[in-house]
This record gives structure tokens, sequence and C-alpha cells, in this order.
């Protein structure tokens, strides 16, 4: 074999090794609206299809999805273990008519069934297995309902890395390493801006385009929910959302597409009328855009809500912001917290569908201090309270190295740089304690959540902006980022090693007459030393 074929062949060898590391095992089979009958179609009679429905923006969702592609590292390996099993997920963020037409009422939800049943887009719950998530949400105990359903013998080998079913042929290999977990992300990547955004917990007051964005996500997942609007208790929620916006949104725009929506209720939408609203509300606009566009819906971009990876912060920051935004504009200022109360329950309850997110809030608003609430101050202070009940669990997980997103670690909020006079401990270099002076916290609420009103009094954007951003190095520095790293380096390292091989090979080469020439001068030349 002469010198080049050899080169030839340890080069595709090596490059085979780097971007096989990188590809990882088999991941779940992605479908939209576009492929959702065709792939469909092509499965096996002798197949079953396990199916997720989910939102790349649901906290659950993105925690579940490790687990999730460890099955598919499992069940979409080639050769395939039998009985066969195809994994496969739908973003109901991305398709929400789709979704809808599932009758799918939370996220993360799971069917086991023959791809025909799929795809005559009958409602899965009329014989077809979900999977009960109150078991599990672990690759483990969705194997062990697997082989109830399928009376198989799927394994997972110490709950990590995928291992062949004892009916798998002989000539199986078995799936070794687990899955390259990506986080789930939308269509659309978000484009970056030129200059980072403010992270929330460091910046002077709200941004109404996220606040904009969370309204049009809000409303359409809310208007396209067939199934919950059919009821009169899923009519009078969102109507009464409906009306909260339209009497207290922040946004011009916004607040003025939602209030022509709402006078268009009753035609489009009578109380007698049972079936949900008239197809026609969906092509009213709500901040400046169609609910339903011709197009498959994208991501909306995202600013101080902009995470500092894929399917990080988005909707649910947004979706905080503007209920937020909500309580500190409601009116009337006596009375107007009760009203607000009762429209963010009715929403959370029935048309935010990321399921952990959706009870923990529930279970707050069902408590006693939710009742009590009646002023515009009390509905301001008690939405702060929960959002920072919220950030305190989450910051067990972030101690866990289960942060959703790293670069922005959940604090109480306002820390005491932001808002020295909200901790009666004024001296404190952090929000440590729940020592808090009520009124000032309250006062300065209002003018954060409240684009009317904008203290100077408050610490320049370009000092909390160095701040932050030392803040979120330090916290991407400290932090594991887990097995995709060390797959990365790996690459990388392969990389590396590929190059070495190839100049080695290739610089003996060079002819021992060949005229060297001197090199041309840098200067000028635009090169950056």
């Amino acid at each position: 074999m002469t010198l080049v074929a050899k080169t030839s062949l340890l080069i595709f060898v090596l490059a085979a090794l780097v971007f096989g590391n990188v590809a990882g095992a088999a991941e779940p089979l992605q479908l939209d609206s576009a492929t959702f009958q065709s792939q469909l179609e092509g499965v096996s009679a002798d197949t079953k299809v396990l199916l997720e429905f989910y939102a790349h923006w649901c906290p659950a969702c993105q925690r579940f999805a490790p687990e999730y592609e460890h099955l598919a590292a499992l069940l979409n390996d080639e050769p395939k273990p039998v009985p066969k099993v195809l994994v496969a997920r739908v973003d109901c963020a991305e398709e929400v008519a789709l979704c809808s037409e599932f009758k799918i009422g939370h996220y993360p939800t799971i069917f086991l069934g023959p791809a025909t049943d799929f795809i005559r887009h009958e409602d899965p719950s009329n014989g077809v297995p979900q999977y009960d998530m109150k078991n599990g949400r672990t690759a483990q105990t969705i194997i062990k309902w697997l082989n109830e359903q399928l009376q198989s013998d799927f394994k997972l080998d110490g709950g990590t890395d995928a291992v062949a079913s004892e009916h798998t042929p002989a000539n199986a290999a078995a799936t070794t390493g687990g899955s390259l977990h990506v986080p789930i992300a939308p269509k659309a990547p978000l484009r970056l801006l030129d200059v980072d955004p403010l992270p929330a917990n460091l910046s002077q007051q709200v941004d109404l385009r996220d606040i904009e964005g969370a309204t049009l996500l809000a409303m359409r997942y809310m208007l396209q929910n067939a199934e919950a609007l059919r009821s009169p208790t899923g009519q009078s929620a969102a109507k009464s959302f409906i009306s909260l916006m339209a009497q207290a949104h922040p946004c011009n725009r916004c607040r003025t597409d939602i209030q022509q929506l709402q006078a268009e209720l009753p035609r489009l939408w009578p109380y007698a009328y049972d079936n949900g609203p008239a197809a026609e509300i969906l092509q009213l606009p709500i901040c400046g855009q169609a609910l339903e566009p011709a197009q498959p819906a994208h991501e909306p971009e995202w600013f101080m809500c902009r995470g500092s990876k894929a399917g990080s912060r988005g909707y649910t920051c947004g979706l905080w912001l503007l209920l937020h935004s909500l309580a500190a504009r409601v009116e009337p200022a006596s009375n107007g917290g009760a009203v607000w109360m009762a429209a963010i329950k009715g929403f959370v309850g029935r048309f935010f569908q990321c399921s952990d997110c959706a009870q923990h809030f529930m279970e707050m608003a069902s408590e006693p201090a939710a009742a009590h609430v009646k002023s515009r101050k009390q509905a301001i202070l008690w939405m702060w309270s929960a959002h920072n009940r919220v950030n305190r669990r989450l910051e067990d997980e972030d101690a866990k190295g289960q942060a959703s997103d790293p670069a922005f670690p959940k604090v109480q909020w306002p820390p005491a740089d932001l808002c020295p006079s909200c901790h009666k401990l004024a001296a404190a270099k952090k929000a440590a304690s729940d020592d808090w002076n009520e009124d000032a916290t309250s006062s300065f609420l209002d003018s954060f959540y409240n684009p009317l009103q904008l203290s100077s009094a408050q610490p320049s954007l370009s000092a909390l902006r160095t701040r932050s951003l030392k803040a979120g190095r330090r916290a991407m520095e400290t932090r594991s980022v887990g097995g995709a790293k060390r797959h990365q380096l790996l690459s990388v390292g392969l990389v590396a090693l590929l190059a070495i091989v190839v100049l080695a090979v290739f610089r003996p080469w060079r002819s021992p007459h060949r005229t060297h020439s001197k090199p041309a001068s840098r200067r000028g030349s635009g090169s950056v030393l």
C-alpha cells in the first residue's frame, strides 16, 4: 500500500472516530406537522411508537430529556432490539395545532401504540397506553413500564448506559455509554445580540420586548388549546385572563390588540358556545403578530430573557415578567389584586402546560396567603414572594449541578446591590435571608415592573453589567457541564491528533530542490499576531 493510501486510510479512521464520538448514540426521532404522517407511515407493523409530547421551554421537559434520550439510545439503535419500539417526540411549543389534535393537556406526556393510531390523529386516551409520569421520570421507570406493556425484557445498565434486551438478535451489539445529551431547543435558533443582555436579577427595569414575546406565546398556546377551551371553566379562565391583559398589559400595542380581541369575543365566542372560539379568532393580531401565522411558529427573539444556551429561559422567564407586570398595573389599586389573582390562577391552572411548574404554582396559589390578596400592593408582594420561593427551590437544584442555565444562577431577588433599601440589613452584600423591608420592596417592584416609572436612584447600568458578566463567568467556570463536555474535549483531542498526523505525513514530501522565498512582510496584511 502506498504512503498516500495509508495516509488516506488513517485520516478516514480518525475522522470516523471524531464524528462518531460527537454523534453519540441514537436520538429520539423528531416529528413535526410536515413530517409526522410520512415518518410514521414508514414504521413497520411490528414496531410500536413511544411518542413524547413536550415543549422545549418547559423545565420539567428539559430535566427529563436526558432520560428520554437514554431510551432512544437503546431502542432506536441499529439493529433494533425486539420487540421493536421507535422512540419519537413532538415539540408542542412549535407544533401547537398538532398537539391540540391529540388533546395534550400537560408536558411531558408519553404514549405507546402502533403508528397507525397516531397517523389517524385520534385522541390517544381512547385506548392507547399512556405512561403515568407520577411513577417516575427516569429511563429505568419507563423501561419497566414498557416491559409490562410489551412483555419484553429491556434493560438499562446501572440506570444510565443502555443495554439490549435478552430478545435482541445475536448479532446485535449492546449500546454503551448512553446518549450525548443536547438541550432540546426551538427550530429556529435565537439571533444573538451584539451585546450580551443584562440578566434580569441585575437590570434596572423589565424589558417590554420579552413581555411581548411571552404574551404572543401565552395567547397562542391558550387559544389553540381546543380541549381546555371547550369546558365552561376553561372558557371562563381564558376570558378572565384576556380581560386582565386588556386592562393592565404594560405594552401599548399588545394592550390595544387584546382590547380589540376582547371586543370581538361576543361574536366569536359567545358563552353559550361550548365548542371553543371560532377559528377566526386565531387570525387576529396580538402584539402586532398573527396568533396563527401562515408558516410554522418560531420562537420569539428574547433579550433580558435570552439564556446562555438554546432552550433555556425564554418563554418561562418572559411569562414571569408578564405576570409581575400585570400585578403592578392592575386597577383599581384597592381591590384589583383579587381580580389579578383569580385571572392568573385560571391561566396557569388551565393553560400553562408544563406540569411541574403549574403544579408548584397552583400549590402556592391555594395557600391561605393567596386568598388574602385584595389590593394591588398585596398582588405585587405575593407574586414576588412566590417567585422567590421558586428560586429558593431551584437554588437547591443549582447546587446539585442540575441548573437549567448555569450562567443565570437563581437568587433571592432583588439583591441588596440592586435595592439596598429592600433589605433590613442594608450592609448585607446579597439577599441571603428573608429579612425584607416589604414597603421598600413593593415600591421597587412597582418601579421595576411598571415601565411608566423608572427611578433615577437605582445603580448605573454599566456598573450592574460589569457585575453581572463577572458573576456569569464565575458561575460558568465553577459548575460542571457533565458528559457533554467530556465528549467535546475528546473530540477536540482527536481532531488535534488528526492534524498532527497529516502534518507529519506531508511535511517530508517537500522537494529538496524547492526554492524557498523570503516570507512576505506581515505589516499591512491585516493579520493578527
